[in-house]
């Protein structure tokens, strides 16, 4: 598996991360905050596997793929 496939396959599994932190008690904050990097990280792992399979050239159909799903995942 090349890299920019599995910074993706990454963004894949901070998401259910990203979204149980943040939707924790509402009392107390740092697990927003938290949740907050965890999405920002998730985020740049999408610029980062975008960016690598481009400049190496080595797009593949399962990095499509995977790229697009993590990418829905993540926003909704």
């Amino acid at each position: 598996m090349s890299i920019p496939n599995l910074l993706a396959v990454i963004r894949l599994l901070l998401t259910p991360v990203a979204m149980v932190l943040i939707l924790q008690s509402p009392d107390n904050r740092t697990y927003a905050y938290v949740g907050a990097i965890v999405f920002g990280v998730a985020a740049l792992t999408d610029f980062a596997d975008g960016y690598l399979a481009r400049r190496w050239r080595i797009t593949t159909t399962l990095g499509a793929f995977l790229d697009t799903v993590a990418d829905k995942v993540l926003i909704t």
